[in-house]
């Protein structure tokens, strides 16, 4: 068959696909057209960085039509708002290997598939392409027996501005707290600007037995890291991005600050840690955090009483609002760790739920001398 009727078949069958498919849908259907129909001279780019060992590609960096171009940005736009991200972040759309599991098949030049959307679950088939533009059905549990690629998102900086706009909005809906004013009498002072010692706790090492995402997709993982403000009887509650997890049984030398202390009362919190999912309102769910945290702490008489026996019934009544529709689209609870204190260690720590072993060790960061 020549490639004229190739590109030409391609085109005819995404085309028919796509118009009945959504904005986003849509778009990243006709991009991975474009890419496939320009396969000759993408093929040896994709080729290039993989024998790198960059199973990623940055897809500005690919052959594409200018409409695809445009197309690009366009998906860009939608995805940041699909996740009611206000920003102008950009270049995070790329093209990648579904496994790296997958490469050897990569190597033996078998034919490969193009998948244009990670998104799924593990009921439902994985609807791949080939180059002739034909539907292939694919396990959602299984590795295939040829290479897939995968039209995606550069998560680390989708994570990354994820958790800080969540941090952002958390502050902003604290600051506008409706906690009853009895609580903020006879506080603590407000914590130093400008301390000449920063107490952290750092992540050394994370390993989950199990991460709900299938194959073809790596994980997105995050802290919440909850507790109770320092300066007034309310809550604190932290986001924290890990983009090196990807995926279950894997040990990684994070090596991350997670928690500030001078952040937190009593010296005390905890951390849930969580999948993201995509097509996430985090607007939504960061103001939501912060009103359970709210609400726990009015229905407490005297938290002062129960001091950090209170975070534990903040970090609960989180994990179980994540299953109810309050959730835009339910991220899933990997596990939880309790009541984790200042200028401790934890070495092989399990969560409570047994499926996260972590360790975590203080670390104190001393005002530079010049």
């Amino acid at each position: 068959m020549t490639m004229l009727k190739k590109i030409f078949l391609t085109a005819s069958f995404f085309t028919s696909f796509i118009c009945h498919a959504g904005s986003v849908e849509e778009l990243k259907h006709s991009i991975a057209q474009d890419i496939f129909t320009h396969w000759n001279s993408n093929k040896g780019i994709i080729d290039e960085q993989f024998s790198l060992g960059k199973f990623t590609v940055d897809i500005d960096g690919l052959v594409l039509s200018t409409e695809t171009k445009s197309k690009v940005d366009q998906l860009e736009t939608e995805i940041l708002e699909q996740r009611g991200l206000d920003s102008e972040l950009k270049d995070f759309v790329i093209i990648r290997i579904a496994n790296p599991g997958l490469y050897p098949l990569w190597q033996a030049n078998i034919s490969p598939l193009i998948v244009p959307d990670a998104d799924g679950n593990e009921n439902e088939a994985v609807n791949a392409y080939n180059l002739l533009g034909e539907t292939e059905e694919l396990s959602p549990t299984e590795l295939p027996n040829k290479p897939v690629l995968v039209l995606d998102i550069q998560r680390s900086k989708i994570m990354r501005e994820t958790a800080r706009s969540m941090n952002q909005i958390i502050q902003k809906t604290l600051n506008k707290s409706g906690i009853r004013t009895a609580l903020n009498e006879n506080t603590e002072p407000e914590e130093e600007e400008f301390p000449e010692e920063i107490h952290t706790s750092v992540i050394k090492k994370f390993r989950a037995e199990y991460i709900k995402e299938l194959w073809l997709q790596p994980a997105e993982v995050y802290a919440i890291v909850t507790g109770v403000s320092p300066s007034r009887m309310a809550p604190q509650i932290d986001i924290v991005e890990m983009p090196v997890v990807d995926y279950q049984k894997i040990e990684y030398p994070i090596n991350q600050i997670a928690i500030y202390w001078q952040r937190y009362r009593w010296a005390a919190a905890d951390m849930i840690f969580m999948e993201m999912d995509d097509k996430v309102q985090y607007k939504d769910i960061a103001q939501n955090l912060v009103k359970i945290a709210e609400e726990v702490l009015n229905n407490i008489e005297d938290p002062r009483v129960q001091k950090y026996a209170v975070i534990p019934q903040i970090t609960n009544r989180i994990m179980d609002a994540f299953p109810e529709s309050m959730w835009v689209d339910n991220d899933d609870v990997i596990d939880a760790v309790y009541t984790i204190q200042q200028n401790a260690t934890y070495t092989d720590h399990t969560g409570a739920g047994g499926n996260v072993t972590v360790s975590i060790e203080p670390l104190v960061i001393g005002e530079v001398e010049l």
